[in-house]
């Protein structure tokens, strides 16, 4: 999902918090954390308001990217990742 995907609204229609929602959760998933913040910054300038569940996404991908869990049947693992590049967004 990019960020031009969202800024040319579609017949007169503008993306809401939904919208950015399920952009941001794509990028989470595929790991593409700088692709979801991108895409949670536009939303902001463009004046929607996120809701719990946009901050839910966020914080998950940061979660499993930056921590890097790795969880098998009755153990958890962890690695550490550097993730100052999203800090500098």
């Amino acid at each position: 999902m990019s960020v031009e995907s969202l800024k040319a609204p579609s017949f007169g229609v503008e993306p809401n918090c939904v919208t950015y929602s399920t952009g941001i959760g794509g990028c989470m998933k595929l790991g593409d954390l700088k692709g979801g913040f991108k895409l949670f910054h536009e939303m902001l300038k463009r004046g929607v308001s996120p809701d719990v569940v946009c901050y839910n996404l966020l914080i998950d991908g940061l979660f499993k990217k930056c921590i890097g869990i790795m969880l098998k049947p009755g153990k958890m693992y962890y690695k550490n990742y550097d993730c100052t590049e999203i800090t500098t967004l």
